[in-house]
């Protein structure tokens, strides 16, 4: 992502997908945002046919909606300004803006921390890390970017179990890793594996890592196998928890896991729920605020009650992470109503 600030709007450049889902996160109701668009236009001449043509136009954002890692984005809200004047103002318009593409932001109303998010984009881990979770009754294989996950494609095998016929069982062992290994290599075509992580319970992921070094020299040199108790999703966010704890999404997981677990453990430095998290800002006594993104695009009223709380919590020196709901954990997050508090002490209220 490219950023070049102005007096009261910022620049933004679209470089890869990950930029358009961070924009997806930044974008909130009330946003100014600008951008060429095609948009259709009638002719000066009376009885004169209209045709598509480029435009620049700002809508006051309304709804953002983001269709997948390798989709657009879709902006929509009303016009407050065009470069054509036969434009009604005030009329509806959606932005698709998909990569490469330069779109305004206003700053106006924005606290200066809420940039650092686009700011770290700059920087960000761009890496093309897949997780392989796997054992004998299923695989799942997904893609991770910095703080949000993609299931890329779910495998079930035809095994004739161990205890009835062993001849049959390798040979649908073996078939079953052929067609893992098929999809890696034809996913690979389009997008770049730098690092493949192969996890799972038992000995299945053993013996795939074995098959891989015997038909895939290349791409068994940047794969590593881990261990973890569960699979699917939760395996995934085992993995991204305890194996990635220096990217962004690892630190989240570390954070959701510890939040579970005091919950679990009846600790009262967690807590969840608006309410019960409004009451306790005052008192400065959060120390991290985990927030669904998703929390953000139910109303104006919402965001903006959740904004106070997040500029009350940094106020008093706070972190507040926005929890994407691709996130392995972000279901957890979901489960307690979207908003999380981790305590610095327990409070009484």
């Amino acid at each position: 992502m490219k950023l070049k600030f102005g007096k009261s709007s910022v620049t933004v450049t679209i470089e890869d997908e990950e930029d358009m889902y961070t924009l997806y996160r930044f974008l909130r109701p009330g946003d100014i945002v600008g951008s060429k668009t095609s948009r259709r236009i009638k002719g000066d001449e009376e009885g004169s046919k209209s045709s598509r043509q480029l435009v620049y136009i700002e809508i006051q954002v309304e709804k953002v909606s983001f269709f997948g890692f390798s989709e657009a984005l879709r902006i929509s809200g009303r016009i407050t300004q065009s470069s054509e004047s036969s434009i009604t103002l005030n009329s509806y318009h959606s932005l698709k803006v998909g990569l490469h593409q330069q779109l305004s932001i206003s700053t106006e109303g924005r606290h200066p921390s809420d940039f650092d998010m686009l700011k770290e984009r700059q920087v960000g881990d761009r890496t093309g890390r897949v997780i392989v979770v796997i054992d004998d009754d299923e695989v799942h294989v997904y893609a991770v970017g910095t703080r949000a996950t993609k299931l890329l494609v779910e495998i079930t095998p035809s095994i004739t179990r161990k205890g009835s016929d062993a001849k049959q069982y390798e040979m649908g062992l073996l078939e079953f890793f052929g067609d893992i290994l098929h999809f890696l290599h034809d996913y690979s075509k389009e997008s770049n594996i730098d690092e493949l992580i192969v996890a799972g319970p038992g000995f299945t992921k053993d013996r795939f890592m074995d098959f891989l070094k015997e038909r895939n020299t290349d791409l068994s040199k940047i794969t590593r196998m881990v261990e973890v108790n569960g699979t699917g999703r939760r395996g995934l966010l085992e993995v991204v928890r305890d194996h990635l704890g220096s990217t962004d999404a690892g630190r989240e997981a570390l954070l959701i896991h510890q939040a579970m677990e005091n919950l679990a453990k009846g600790n009262d430095k967690t807590l969840y729920g608006t309410n019960e998290i409004r009451e306790v800002v005052k008192s400065g006594a959060i120390e991290s605020l985990l927030i669904l993104d998703e929390l953000l695009y139910e109303s104006v009223e919402r965001r903006a009650e959740i904004d106070e709380i997040s500029s009350k919590v940094r106020n008093f020196g706070g972190k507040v992470y926005l929890i994407s709901s691709r996130h392995p954990g972000g279901e957890q997050i979901k489960g307690l109503g979207g908003i999380v508090a981790l305590l610095r002490y327990p409070v009484q209220f």
